[in-house]
C-alpha cells in the first residue's frame, strides 16, 4: 500500500431475516417484492422488527400456512415470500418441511456469503480508493481470460479499472473503461474509438488471451471489439500485483490521481483459460445470472473472494438489483425445485399406492395358497389316517392268513396221514382179495356175474367178495 493510505476491512453487513407463518387457505403461490424501510426497525406494520433468530411454527400445527421471509440489507429490505403452501397432506407436509429448511439456512446467517456475491464495489474518487493483494498468477502464465461488469462515473483521463504488475514490467496488464492506454505486455493501445459505452452505463468488459495463438482480444458485452498479436513465446509475469481502481507504474506502487477508477465494479473473475467468444457471450447476457458458475473448474480469482479482501481508502460494497433478482431467481427455483418435488413425491405416492395394491392382490393370493394348503393338508391328514387303517387292515389279514396257512399245514399233515392209512388199507384189501378171492383165470366164463346186478358199477368190498365166492360156485 503506498504512505499515508488508510486500510481497512468491511466486513458484510450480516443479513437480518424474519420468517413468519400465518393461517391462510388458499393454493401455493410466490411472491417477491421490495420496500424500503431501517436496517434495525421495520417501518412496515406487515413485518415485524428483524431479527437474526426466525419465529417459525410448525407445518404440521394448523392445515394452512403463509411462510413470509423479510431479509434487509444495508439499509433497504427485500422480501421474499411464498404464500399460501397447503399442508393438507403428508406430502405437503414435507414440501413445507423442505422450504423452512431452506428460510432457516438464510435466516441463520449460512446463506449470507452465498448472497452476497450479487453486492458491487463503487470507488471512491481519490487515489487512495483500491483494492491490492499478491495472488498466486502461475495458473494463468500460458493463458487467461479477465471479465467484470464495469459502470463508467469517473470523468478522468485514463480510468484503470484492472491493473497487474510483474517483475518484467509494471504495465503487464492494464485495462480502462474508456480504452485509453490500454497495456498488454507493456504494449500500449488505444481503443478510445470502441469503448463506445455511454458513462453510467453497465457494460461486460472481457480480455482474453493465450500463448498458444500468441493472441489477445477485447470484448465489450460479448462482441469482439479488438485482436491483437502477442509476442511468441511470451508468458504471463509473475510475482506481481493485482490492483483494482487504479494504475501502478512499479511494483504495486505509483498510483496516479489521472488514472482513478471511480465508478462501479460486479462481477470481476478471471479464468485460467481463454474462453470463446460464444462462451462470453453467454456471460454477457445477464448480469444477474450466475452464468459464470457454470466455469467453477476454471474460474481461478473468484468475485466474491475479491468481496472478502481488504480495501483501500474509500470502496464500498453495495447492494444492487440484482439482489432483488437474486432473490426472484431464488424464489423461482424454490418454486420450480417445489414443483419437481411435488411431481416426485406424486409419482412415489402413486408407486407406493400401485406397490400397496400389488402386496393386497399378493397378500390375497398368499391368503388362498394358505387356504389351500390348509385344506390339502387336512386332505392329506385324512388320506393318511385311511392309509393307517388299511395298513392295520392289512396287518390283521396278514396275520389271518399266517394262521390259515398254518391251520392249512395242519390240515395237509393230518391228509396226508389219511392217505398214508388209506394206502395201508388198500394195500391190506388187496391183499386180502388176492388170498380169498382167487379166480381160475382158465374159467373165464365165470366172470360175467360181475356185468349183472348187483354187481355191476357197484364198489367191492368183503360182503360182495363173499357174494362173488357164491356165484363163482354156483
Amino acid at each position: 500500500m503506498s504512505a499515508g493510505g488508510r486500510t481497512q476491512h468491511i466486513p458484510l453487513e450480516p443479513l437480518s431475516h424474519v420468517i413468519r407463518m400465518s393461517a391462510m387457505t388458499a393454493a401455493l403461490t410466490p411472491d417477491v417484492k421490495s420496500f424500503n424501510g431501517d436496517s434495525t426497525e421495520g417501518t412496515n406494520s406487515d413485518y415485524p422488527t428483524t431479527t437474526t433468530q426466525p419465529v417459525v411454527e410448525d407445518c404440521s400445527l394448523a392445515p394452512h400456512f403463509v411462510v413470509r421471509a423479510a431479509l434487509c440489507t444495508h439499509g433497504r429490505y427485500h422480501t421474499l415470500c411464498v404464500k399460501h403452501l397447503q399442508v393438507t397432506n403428508t406430502m405437503n407436509q414435507i414440501l413445507c418441511g423442505l422450504l423452512l429448511t431452506l428460510f432457516f439456512y438464510v435466516a441463520n446467517g449460512e446463506g449470507s456469503a452465498e448472497l452476497r456475491r450479487f453486492n458491487m464495489l463503487k470507488f471512491g474518487n481519490t487515489d487512495q480508493d483500491y483494492i491490492m493483494y499478491q495472488p498466486n498468477m502461475s495458473p494463468l502464465a500460458s493463458e487467461f481470460t479477465v471479465c467484470a461488469w464495469i459502470r463508467r462515473l469517473n470523468s478522468a483521463t485514463r480510468p484503470v479499472w484492472f491493473s497487474y504488475s510483474s517483475s518484467v514490467t509494471s504495465k503487464e496488464i492494464q485495462i480502462t473503461d474508456d480504452g485509453y492506454q490500454f497495456y498488454m505486455f507493456g504494449t500500449e493501445s488505444d481503443l478510445r474509438s470502441v469503448y463506445t459505452i455511454s458513462p453510467g452505463t453497465w457494460f461486460y468488459n472481457c480480455l482474453s488471451w493465450s500463448s498458444a495463438t500468441q493472441t489477445r482480444t477485447v470484448y465489450i458485452n460479448g462482441r469482439v471489439v479488438d485482436s491483437a498479436s502477442t509476442p511468441a513465446g511470451r508468458t504471463l509475469g509473475q510475482g506481481g500485483y493485482l490492483l483494482f481502481g487504479n494504475e501502478q507504474d512499479g511494483l504495486g506502487t505509483g498510483m496516479d490521481g489521472g488514472e482513478i477508477f471511480g465508478g462501479e465494479m460486479y462481477k470481476l473473475n478471471v479464468f485460467s483459460r481463454m474462453l470463446t467468444t460464444s462462451e462470453i457471450q453467454e456471460l454477457a447476457q445477464n448480469m444477474c445470472v450466475d452464468i459464470e458458475q457454470k466455469y467453477e473448474s476454471t474460474r481461478y480469482i473468484k468475485w466474491e473472494d475479491i468481496l472478502q479482501l481488504s480495501r483501500n481508502g474509500d470502496v464500498t460494497e453495495k447492494d444492487n438489483s440484482c439482489l432483488l433478482e437474486a432473490y426472484k431467481l431464488l424464489n423461482s427455483e424454490l418454486t420450480e425445485r417445489l414443483n419437481h418435488t411435488r411431481l416426485e413425491l406424486n409419482t412415489t405416492v402413486e408407486e407406493l399406492a400401485r406397490t400397496r395394491e400389488s402386496l393386497h392382490s399378493t397378500e390375497e393370493r398368499l391368503n388362498e395358497t394358505v387356504i389351500a394348503l390348509d385344506r390339502s393338508e387336512t386332505g392329506l391328514n385324512k388320506t393318511l389316517i385311511a392309509l393307517n387303517r388299511s395298513e392295520t387292515r392289512l396287518n390283521e389279514t396278514l396275520e389271518e392268513l399266517e394262521r390259515t396257512k398254518v391251520t392249512h399245514r395242519e390240515t395237509e399233515a393230518r391228509l396226508n396221514e389219511t392217505l398214508e392209512i388209506a394206502d395201508n388199507l388198500e394195500e391190506k384189501l388187496n391183499s386180502t382179495l388176492e388170498s380169498k378171492c382167487l379166480l381160475n383165470s382158465s374159467i373165464t366164463s365165470h366172470w360175467d356175474f360181475l356185468y349183472a346186478s348187483p354187481f355191476y358199477g357197484e364198489v367191492s368190498h368183503s360182503k360182495s367178495c363173499r357174494l362173488y365166492g357164491d356165484h363163482w360156485k354156483s
